[in-house]
């Protein structure tokens, strides 16, 4: 605060103007940092210091900060003692100078006209200085590293001090930068290290002026550079090139090293530049680490160094083994089978399916495997077959092959990896020999019903020679039992096949168990033909034929004839027959035409053998014992032999007759005259006036249609439509206990008691909403209640329509009703259901 005083001198004859001063007070308050201003308070007037009073005309003027806040001309009263003249009073906001400072101009004055008091005062009001806040011209992240960032900031004025927050964290001092840190208007860079590469930051930076103010720069993010990364490393050859790639963000220093994948070092290619380089790792120093297969995964690793650390990173790759197939070039190779040896008197003749072939590898000609693998086996094939051994380096392997099927011979010499170089040869002479085999055979009874056999059979022979001799049919035998039998015998007629080229064939009569004269006839007997040439035979699989028995089913001799047997001459029959006799064949009435029942013997034989069918019986040339002269017989069942029923129908009215059989029996002609002690059929004819007559339980009826038009379906055993169930009740229709057409929404009368029923069926509806039907069932309902419900759904709601019913002997009444909306609606107690029919099961 300020204060300015200035004496008054008299104006005019007032005698007391040297008792006034002239007053200026001001005083500054609030000054703010932020805003840069601060508010001046003033108070300016004139006071007499003892007696004096003036009443005048005077000027009163006051202007400060070159702003007047009052200049006028008026009378002033004031009186003694200490009289007080009020110029000017109030608040001025001022803004300061950059810096803080300002000093503003002031000027006041008190002028009478003619008579009171004059003074004056001017000059300079010095506020006190705001401390400025320092501010950021400038405030960036200029650049950053792997692991360091730059950051960029210019100050607006002079600071004291410099900071930067990291993440949010605590604030920490600056102690390196470059350039004049605290000088206004200067760039300056500092820069914040052991940062992690490839990772997002936020930074702040604060600057204090010299005033210990802190001013915050806006968050700054930013993201530390990638180290160096392989991108692609292509799989390879082992030995050939390929072209590694890779990327580095940051400028950093890189190398790259070939390693296993537990980052031993398998070659250093040192210091790398750009982003992709050829390289051809070398091959002797991979071979050596896959001797048993032939790819490897090995691992490429980048190195980055920057600002003293150093970051790896790594990629994956294939290597393939290549051009590694073991050194092999021969064996030999021979037939070992004394067998085939001896026919082909040489043992490089190869015979198809018999010989047995020995590839023998010498240690003159063995295998060498490549490139760091080793070997570890041979392996035989021909055709279908192999044969493997072990490698030797020290003695001679051999591998043997038996019963050989192709003419190539190929021998694999096979290393660690599994990597194999065959040797082939192709036998000097290969022979495709076939097996001697019998393609057809047959046996056959002179006329087919002799004792005399021919033997008929054909097949194929190798006929070539085979080296030292030529191939042949060597032996050929048979052997025959009877069918039943367990024991073979040896044929003794000598087979002497017929040979043409690559077939051969026989036929010719051959002894049996009757020596010369052959086989039984009436045996049967399984036949068997052995055949070899030089090399096989057929024993395992001999030709077999089966000789059927030589009984004739017909037989002619000169003018006779015999059946079953062959002819007798020893008798004078025309007709010899063994056996019995009947006819199957339809035999018809002479008169009419019509079919008619065979002639024959009633027995077992004669109703076994008829034919089903429908026959006509008039008393002539048939069986003996018919129930009747004339009437109709129908024959069913399993034809020949199994169950059958005869049923004879009486003409031209009369009772009916049955009888049955099966493959052992057969019974006498049974009575079917309806009477009950004979267990017969009997019919149901039109319904009477008193009902039908209940009959005996365990009778057996024809329902006729005029019965079955009036069933009602139900049985009971004290009285009913139905005469006859067996085990038990039947009702195939149920009882209507109520019907009403227009259906009744109260009490239900039923016509019978609920009690005498199984279940009842209650078929209802809701009488409003569309008149949707439904029903439920009730099991022993006879005092139970029940829940009727209909749900149906209109345009918005469904409906729920439901009551509860009691039923008690022949009364159903309504217990309580209810009618709901779902999921909109209300809900309202309306009986709105009507019961249409009530039907029982028994």
């Amino acid at each position: 605060m300020a204060t300015y005083t200035q004496k008054c001198s008299s104006v005019g004859g007032f005698g007391y103007a040297g008792n006034f001063t002239l007053y200026v007070t001001l005083t500054d308050r609030d000054g703010s940092s932020e805003t840069n201003k601060s508010f001046v308070d003033y108070n300016v007037y004139c006071q007499s210091s003892g007696s004096g009073s003036i009443s005048a005309k005077h000027r009163r003027f006051f202007s400060i900060n070159n702003s007047t806040k009052i200049d006028e001309t008026s009378t002033i009263n004031a009186s003694s003692p200490n009289a007080y003249i009020s110029i000017a009073r109030g608040t001025i906001e001022v803004t300061h100078n950059e810096d803080g400072t300002k000093t503003i101009p002031f000027s006041a004055q008190i002028q009478g006209s003619s008579y009171g008091v004059s003074a004056s005062i001017s000059g300079n009001f010095t506020l006190n200085k705001i401390d400025r806040y320092a501010k950021f011209s400038k405030s960036w992240v200029y650049g950053t590293t792997l692991n360091t960032v730059d950051v960029l900031y210019r100050p607006d004025r002079t600071i004291i001090a410099v900071q930067y927050s990291l993440n949010g964290g605590a604030w920490a001092n600056i102690s390196t930068v470059s350039g004049n840190w605290n000088s206004p208007n200067n760039d300056v860079i500092y820069r914040v290290s052991n940062l992690n590469p490839n990772t997002k930051y936020t930074i702040k930076t604060r600057i204090q002026n010299n005033g210990g103010l802190w001013t915050e720069s806006p968050t700054m993010n930013f993201t530390t550079k990638d180290i160096a990364r392989l991108t692609d490393t292509p799989n390879v050859n082992i030995g050939s090139s390929h072209v590694v790639k890779w990327t580095n963000p940051g400028g950093a220093t890189t190398s790259l090293k070939l390693c296993k994948t537990n980052s031993t070092v398998i070659q250093d290619f040192g210091t790398i530049t750009g982003t992709q380089k050829t390289i051809t790792p070398t091959a002797s120093k991979i071979y050596p680490l896959t001797p048993k297969s032939n790819t490897i995964t090995l691992r490429y690793i980048i190195t980055s160094v920057q600002n003293g650390k150093t970051y790896t990173s790594y990629r994956d790759c294939k290597f393939t083994v290549v051009n590694s197939n073991p050194t092999f070039s021969n064996f030999e190779y021979a037939d070992i089978n004394s067998t085939t040896i001896n026919l082909t008197g040489n043992s490089k003749t190869i015979v198809k399916g018999h010989s047995t072939v020995r590839a023998t590898i010498s240690t003159a000609n063995k295998a060498i495997a490549k490139n760091s693998a080793t070997m570890s086996k041979y392996r035989l094939s021909i055709g279908d077959k192999k044969e493997e051994k072990a490698y030797s380096s020290t003695a001679a392997v051999t591998l043997d092959i038996a019963k050989v099927n192709a003419n190539t011979i190929t021998v694999y010499a096979i290393d660690s990896r599994e990597n194999s170089t065959p040797k082939q040869i192709t036998p000097s002479k290969y022979l495709a020999y076939e097996s001697i085999k019998i393609a057809s055979i047959s046996a056959t009874r002179t006329n087919n019903v002799g004792s005399e056999t021919t033997l008929t059979f054909s097949g194929y022979i190798w006929n070539l020679s085979f080296g030292s001799v030529a191939n042949d049919i060597v032996s050929c035998t048979y052997k025959y039992k009877k069918t039943t039998a367990t024991s073979w015998k040896t044929g003794t007629t000598t087979l002497r096949p017929t040979k043409s080229g690559n077939s051969f064939s026989f036929s010719g009569k051959i002894s049996g168990d009757l020596g010369a004269s052959g086989f039984d006839i009436d045996e049967s007997y399984n036949i068997q033909v052995f055949i070899s040439d030089k090399l096989t035979n057929n024993n395992s699989s001999p030709a077999s034929f089966i000789l059927g028995s030589g009984t004739p089913a017909l037989a002619i001799y000169k003018n006779n004839v015999a059946v079953g047997q062959e002819y007798d001459v020893n008798r004078t029959e025309k007709m010899q027959i063994n056996g019995s006799v009947f006819s199957q064949g339809p035999n018809y009435y002479k008169s009419t035409g019509l079919k008619q029942l065979p002639s024959g013997t009633d027995g077992l034989d004669y109703w076994k053998a008829l034919e089903n069918g429908i026959y006509w019986y008039a008393n002539t040339e048939s069986p003996e014992n018919m129930p009747s002269p004339w009437g109709w017989v129908i024959r069913m069942g399993y034809s020949p032999g199994g169950d059958f029923n005869v049923l004879f129908f009486t003409q031209s009215s009369g009772p009916i007759y049955r009888k049955s059989g099966n493959g052992s029996t057969v019974t006498s002609w049974l009575k079917l005259n309806g009477d009950a002690a004979s267990k017969g059929i009997k019919t149901l004819s039109a319904k009477t006036n008193t009902g039908w007559t209940n009959q005996t339980d365990g009778d057996s009826f024809l329902i006729t249609k005029a019965f079955m038009a009036f069933w009602n379906g139900r049985y009971s055993n004290t009285g009913s439509n139905l005469t006859y169930c067996h085990q038990g009740e039947i009702q195939a229709k149920p009882v209507v206990l109520f019907n009403s057409p227009s259906g009744v929404s109260g009490t239900v009368t039923l016509s019978e008691t609920s009690a005498n029923f199984s279940y009842i069926e209650i078929f209802f509806r809701d009488s409003t909403n569309g008149n949707p039907f439904s029903s439920v069932k009730v099991f022993s309902p006879n005092g139970k209640k029940v829940s009727t419900s209909v749900l149906s759904p209109d345009t918005t709601n469904i409906r729920a329509n439901v009551r509860r019913l009691s039923i008690s002997g022949k009364t159903i009444t309504v217990e309580y009703y209810r009618v709901n909306y779902f999921p909109v609606g209300g809900e309202y107690g309306v009986n709105e259901q009507q019961i249409f029919k009530v039907i029982g099961y028994r």
